[in-house]
């Protein structure tokens, strides 16, 4: 069996036993990213997805890939990735404005890639649309950095007095 094939087995056995709600929310966008040696990384396409399945639904997802694929599974771990899709057309059927498109699409898709903790880098309080039902969010995301850097700041005026240093202290 292709891993697809024990993913989509998989799917359909946790369908079974959980709400259409649940299962559609939680394993939707998850995939098997590999399966080697025992080893399974399953994947999901964001940080939140990861923990949510590592935390409910691990020793369960274990035992239905054991039992679909019919081998051991010695670790079970999960990664922060989305699938996708692609399409195979010769380069010599497209337009040049086809082609044009086509780099364009790259290109912004390489500037909005996940950084280390699993963000799109895009998402900054510049382009922060603020409303109604996200006033209270955005201002404690205000507070939080503010007080980040307050710390930072803090750190460096207090640092020399720490460290027995009687030169000059910077504001």
């Amino acid at each position: 069996m292709t891993t697809e094939q024990i993913w989509q087995a998989v799917l359909a056995e946790l369908e079974l036993t959980l709400s259409k709600a649940n299962f559609t929310t939680w394993f939707k966008n998850t995939f098997i990213g590999s399966y080697d040696n025992e080893e399974v990384v399953v994947c999901g396409p964001g940080m939140f997805y990861k923990s949510w399945l590592e935390g409910k639904f691990h020793s369960q997802l274990i035992k239905l890939i054991e039992k679909v694929s019919s081998r051991q599974v010695r670790s079970l771990t999960y990664r922060v990735e989305t699938r996708r899709q692609t399409i195979s057309i010769p380069v010599s059927e497209l337009s040049n404005q086809e082609k044009t498109q086509i780099d364009t699409i790259a290109s912004s898709n390489k500037s909005s890639s996940l950084n280390s903790f699993g963000l799109n880098p895009r998402y900054i309080f510049d382009n922060f649309v603020v409303g109604k039902g996200n006033e209270l969010a955005h201002a404690a995301a205000h507070v939080a950095q503010d007080l980040r850097h307050a710390r930072a700041h803090l750190g460096r005026v207090l640092r020399p007095a720490l460290h027995g240093d009687r030169a000059e202290v910077e504001d």
